[in-house]
């Protein structure tokens, strides 16, 4: 992969701003949090023995998880990686009505849960505004080198 050359789209920036912003929130807020981290690791996953080492390697794997695509698309221009960006945002609608709804009838204050799934959606939604999509779908030089 090369790098993408020539000025990014503003919702290219966006996007990639919106996403660091969710990865590092997620990050900070895990490592913060990380005795709540592994007391809901254990419940999600009782199979498994979890302690402090694994929760960090577990908020890490996510950061990185969620880093990949925001970097192939905003450094290399990828549409793959835009079309797993979508399918993350898809995963997350299910999670937004839920959380509208736990919110609505039990007047919880979850606002973080449903605020990082719409981040997801909104960014997702950034990468197909015709900018976005014209500068991705640019034709960029492969290394011819590396096959002959």
């Amino acid at each position: 992969m090369r790098l993408a050359k020539g000025p990014r789209p503003w919702s290219i920036w966006l996007f990639g701003i919106l996403m660091a912003g969710y990865a590092l929130f997620g990050l900070v807020s895990g490592l913060l949090l990380l005795d709540l981290q592994e007391s809901t690791l254990r419940s999600q996953f009782p199979q498994f023995s979890w302690d402090r080492d694994w929760a960090i390697v577990w908020v890490s794997a996510q950061f990185t998880i969620v880093l990949t695509p925001v970097v192939a698309v905003c450094l290399f221009a990828s549409s793959v990686a835009r079309l797993m960006v979508t399918a993350m945002a898809l995963i997350s609608l299910p999670r937004i009505g839920s959380y509208a709804n736990t919110i609505y009838l039990h007047r919880l204050t979850d606002w973080v849960s449903l605020s990082q799934a719409l981040i997801v959606v909104i960014a997702a939604c950034l990468l197909y505004f015709p900018s976005a999509s014209a500068w991705l779908r640019q034709k960029r030089g492969s290394h011819v080198e590396v096959f002959e």
